[in-house]
């Protein structure tokens, strides 16, 4: 049995979801608003709020595409849950 027809009989039991977070930012110089999604968050962070407690934020770093200013507020965070492989 090749591998086709046994992802074709699971249909799309094969993938999963996981969740992938916006950050939502304001450059402290020009007040240019941005958005960042952020890579390589540990699985057991699920909410925006165990994002925010995990002080992950805090390593996150910014600069601002249009004046070049390292310095960013960030005014909230989204989460979306996306299909992945496992």
């Amino acid at each position: 049995m090749s591998s086709q027809a046994v992802q074709d009989d699971y249909g799309d039991d094969y993938r999963t979801k996981v969740p992938r977070f916006q950050l939502l930012l304001n450059c402290y110089n020009c007040q240019r608003p941005s958005s960042r999604y952020m890579q390589a968050v540990p699985p057991e962070i699920t909410t925006e709020d165990e994002l925010i407690e995990s002080g992950l934020l805090a390593k996150q770093s910014f600069l601002c595409g249009k004046c070049e200013c390292p310095i960013g507020t960030i005014t909230g965070v989204k989460v979306e849950w996306i299909d992945v492989p496992y």
